[in-house]
């Protein structure tokens, strides 16, 4: 594993709180690292959202934010988390720059139904200054574990 200038800062505000709380991580720490793979700032994390790295208080949490940053390479990639409803609805921005992917993606996830669990999903990219949707669907959570996707447009399927 190659590659000293990644650095990973999490940072979350609570409920009520002014103040954030911040925690700095090992690549070693935040990625899902193979034996020989050189660490990027693309490099496949442990978990999928930064609510999953906070030990305490998750419960009472309000907005996350995940900063990787490559010093040498001058890349960067923030990804911000706000939630409401009890942590059940989102919203997800990723900002990347000097990446292969540079761009912003922008994510709102709500739940629209307890039982069965379903969770409406809108995926926008900005382009050119403009919010484009990329995905609109429905995802339902099956009593057999299975989810199913509803895509707007799109017949149903199953996800496995």
């Amino acid at each position: 594993m190659k590659n000293n200038s990644v650095s990973i800062n999490i940072k979350y505000k609570l409920i009520h709180e002014q103040s954030w709380v911040n925690i700095d991580l090992t690549p070693q720490e935040y990625f899902d690292l193979e034996e020989y793979e050189d660490i990027e700032t693309d490099s496949i994390p442990l978990f999928n959202h930064a609510l999953d790295y906070i030990k305490t208080d998750k419960e009472k949490v309000e907005i996350t934010q995940i900063i990787i940053h490559d010093s040498a390479k001058q890349a960067q990639i923030t990804i911000t988390e706000t939630f409401w409803g009890n942590q059940d609805n989102r919203i997800i921005e990723r900002i990347d720059v000097g990446t292969v992917e540079e761009g912003e993606l922008i994510i709102v996830e709500s739940k629209i139904k307890d039982i069965p669990l379903i969770y409406e999903v809108i995926r926008f990219n900005r382009k050119e200054g403009i919010l484009v949707p990329e995905y609109h669907g429905f995802i339902t959570q099956n009593a057999d574990g299975s989810e199913s996707e509803e895509k707007i447009g799109y017949t149903r399927k199953v996800i496995t």
